[in-house]
């Protein structure tokens, strides 16, 4: 059977290595690089840079032990510290591509768009390919959410893909949303000498858990000297010369020197193509699948958070898997995600 995956994160390269074992024929396209948005620009990164805040943290705490430093306090070089992030990304990124290097999976380096039921496109440099498939999984991702209201510049104000392009410390940093994203970046930037606010939506940090869990996450930051700011719901993010103004609902405004947009992701549909297969899309842009991954379109399965729903990596990888699994007619039953476990770090 000819498999084609569009996406190499974490639910493409689970199906792909999958489908290899079954004796498929596979093509995994990646316009980016494997292991999708949780290798390279949010996961891995993201607990990478907390881990060097761990690092300053407990180094700050040394003198209580009895360690003394002869020439002053550390502290963290944002250049460095972004440089190791990357640094850990690629070579997570390259042992999933070293990995399937050992299976039959062809992998190409393009974007690949549908043109029609049975073919892709792929838009690889310097030339271009036509791809039959009997199966096609659709594993593209999503991306941060941009609201229309915010002037995201990617400078003074960033998303998540651009922390890893920051080269100095942020001097007042305002984070606009509170869930667990929110919070990490809150905690590394703090760490790293940002003046922090955050701002949640909601009438406490990390809406999404039990407010005993958020009543310890506040207590913690406001005793690092973050400014936290509940039911902020915002309307609108300027730049204003080298300031940025942030303003809530409530006409509450906050400033700072920077901001950084984590208010969610958004599916990575767009110019793929769904349209000519007349695959089904939810209210939020999603892909509509059911227990086993199908979408609404014969032979075509739709797998992690191009898919909505809970958006992890673990979660993403046995969708990919159970896709491949039930293309190959493998599967034996229904894929559950009632119990899925989930870390805040």
């Amino acid at each position: 059977m000819r498999f084609v995956i569009l996406g190499g994160g974490p639910s493409g390269y689970a199906a792909a290595s999958a489908a290899a074992a079954l004796g498929g024929q596979v093509t995994l396209i990646e316009d980016r690089g494997l292991g999708g948005s949780c290798t390279l620009t949010d996961a891995i990164p993201s607990k990478t840079l907390l881990s060097t805040a761990m690092t300053l943290s407990t180094l700050a705490r040394a003198d209580d032990a009895g360690i003394a430093f002869e020439h002053g306090r550390p502290r963290i070089d944002m250049l460095r510290a972004v440089a190791h992030a990357r640094w850990v990304a690629t070579h997570q990124s390259r042992g999933i591509r070293d990995r399937l290097e050992d299976t039959t999976v062809r992998v190409l380096h393009g974007r690949g768009r549908i043109v029609r039921p049975g073919a892709v496109h792929v838009d690889c440099e310097g030339f271009e390919e036509e791809i039959g498939y009997d199966a096609l999984l659709v594993s593209t991702g999503a991306s941060p959410w941009l609201p229309p209201f915010a002037v995201v510049d990617h400078h003074r104000v960033f998303t998540t893909r651009e922390v890893l392009d920051q080269r100095e410390t942020p001097e007042r940093l305002i984070v606009v949303g509170a869930g667990a994203t929110g919070c990490e970046y809150a905690e590394f930037f703090a760490s790293s000498g940002s003046a922090v606010t955050l701002l949640s939506a909601r009438a406490q940090v990390l809406p999404a858990e039990d407010e005993d869990v958020a009543e310890i996450v506040q207590e913690a930051f406001l005793s690092r000297g973050m400014e936290l700011q509940m039911n902020a719901r915002i309307t609108d993010v300027a730049v204003d010369g080298d300031h940025v103004v942030v303003t809530a609902e409530d006409g509450r405004s906050f400033r700072g020197s920077h901001a950084i947009i984590c208010m969610g992701q958004r599916a990575n549909t767009s110019g793929l193509g769904l349209d000519v297969l007349g695959v089904e899309l939810d209210d939020r842009g999603a892909i509509v699948i059911d227990d086993d991954m199908q979408t609404t379109a014969a032979g075509v399965y739709a797998a992690g958070d191009v898919a909505g729903g809970m958006m992890l990596a673990s979660t993403a990888a046995m969708q990919g898997r159970h896709a491949a699994l039930h293309a190959f007619g493998r599967s034996t039953e229904e894929l559950s995600l009632r119990n899925v476990a989930w870390t805040v770090f």
